[in-house]
């Protein structure tokens, strides 16, 4: 479906190519995640706001428990009247991030691939230690 906005501030573009958007995001004062919440979206991982955060801007975002460990970082809202209001009083602060660039940093480097490998590796390495000792049991 095609989306029509229409307010003087809000520009919809439809797609972007991935190569263009650090030229785009750095254009931008806020970076908003406006899901509607359903089973889907409740249950994944959302890898955008990774990449928000690594972008350094003010991020915003409807709240869900899934992203609540994202509370450092994200301004959240539950209702379209807290949308509002959140809107109203970052516009008015001129859209400050909710971290700082050291706590940027630390959530960059504990959230690599590699860090994502190690854990998996180590949860392989759990299970399998305890099938094994369980079959020395028997």
């Amino acid at each position: 479906a095609k989306v029509t906005l229409e307010h003087p501030k809000i520009q919809y573009t439809g797609p972007k190519n991935h190569e263009d958007l650090p030229a785009i995001i750095e254009k931008m004062d806020c970076l908003v995640m406006p899901f509607c919440l359903n089973d889907i979206v409740t249950s994944v991982d959302p890898v955008k706001l990774y990449e928000y955060v690594a972008s350094g801007k003010c991020i915003v975002s409807v709240y869900y428990p899934e992203i609540e460990r994202f509370d450092e970082y994200v301004w959240f809202y539950k209702t379209a009247d807290e949308y509002v209001e959140l809107m109203e009083r970052l516009a008015s602060r001129g859209f400050p991030a909710k971290y700082s660039a050291k706590a940027q940093e630390t959530f960059l480097s504990e959230n690599t691939w590699e860090k994502r490998y190690e854990v998996i590796r180590d949860e392989i390495h759990r299970i399998t230690d305890k099938t094994n000792r369980e079959k020395t049991k028997i």
